[in-house]
């Protein structure tokens, strides 16, 4: 049976997010832009009482909102070749471009006198790819899907 049910909300009130892609035909070259807002997000510290033995609410707030500009660009040197052997494209990107210091929530110590911030390993993450394709020629299907 149970009692005392208290559903409390996580995640964030308000997301928005704004993205921009632009395809150069005569560079082969694409450029993409994403920015990303989040209202704060809750965050709660539950403790066993030592006297009852019950779980009760000692910490909560919500945390700084998040934001989270990100860059990444393709180059397709196959682009414009007639029946190319193999369908390449050069791949890069990278994520929180200004750095920004995000705080998902807090872990707080075994007596909960101390909290520390849950952040991403990284203030920055970098991917530089290259994806290759043999067989069909996929170049029509990458100008209309970058367009």
């Amino acid at each position: 049976m149970l009692h005392n049910v208290i559903i409390l909300p996580h995640a964030a009130t308000h997301t928005a997010s704004l993205v921009t892609k632009r395809f150069f035909t005569k560079m082969k070259t694409g450029f993409n832009f994403t920015y990303t807002f989040a209202t704060g997000r809750p965050y709660y510290n539950f403790m066993v009482d030592n006297g009852t033995g019950k779980y009760q609410l000692k910490d909560q707030g919500i945390t700084k909102p998040y934001n989270s500009l990100n860059f990444s660009a393709e180059y397709i040197p196959s682009l414009g070749k007639v029946k190319p052997k193999a369908f390449i494209v050069l791949f890069a990107s990278m994520t929180n471009v200004l750095g920004y210091d995000a705080v998902y929530g807090y872990n707080y110590s075994f007596s909960g006198l101390e909290k520390q911030p849950i952040e991403p390993p990284a203030k920055r993450f970098y991917f530089i790819g290259c994806f290759i394709s043999w067989g069909v020629d996929r170049t029509q299907d990458a100008i209309n899907n970058n367009l």
